[in-house]
């Protein structure tokens, strides 16, 4: 197996302005995922590359969190909101039914 001092990380709703990132030792990592309360979804990262999590940070949830409807939050400004909705081509007629049970 790794040493207990392998760095380690766990990532929790990663790429979404919900994400969690707890870094630690193979050993303290349980500990780590308790004190920050992480629950799941979560991906867990063991090796050298886990500590470069701060070296890269690749991604920092920069977004809030999303809106209930596109309007909500707009009353504090002057806006005038206009729904806007495009048509997508639906991609079902294109797929073949697949049988869950053989």
């Amino acid at each position: 197996g790794r040493a207990a001092t392998t760095p380690a990380a766990a990532i929790r709703w990663g790429t979404t302005s919900e994400q969690q990132v707890v870094t630690a030792t193979l050993a303290t990592l349980p500990d780590e995922i308790r004190v920050a309360k992480l629950s799941s979804p979560a991906v867990i990262v063991i090796g050298e590359v886990a500590q470069l999590h701060e070296q890269l940070a690749w991604f920092q949830p920069t977004a809030q969190p999303s809106l209930p409807t596109p309007a909500a939050g707009l009353d504090a400004i002057p806006a005038f909101p206009w729904p806007i909705f495009e048509e997508t081509p639906s991609a079902v007629p294109h797929l073949e039914p697949v049988s869950l049970y053989g």
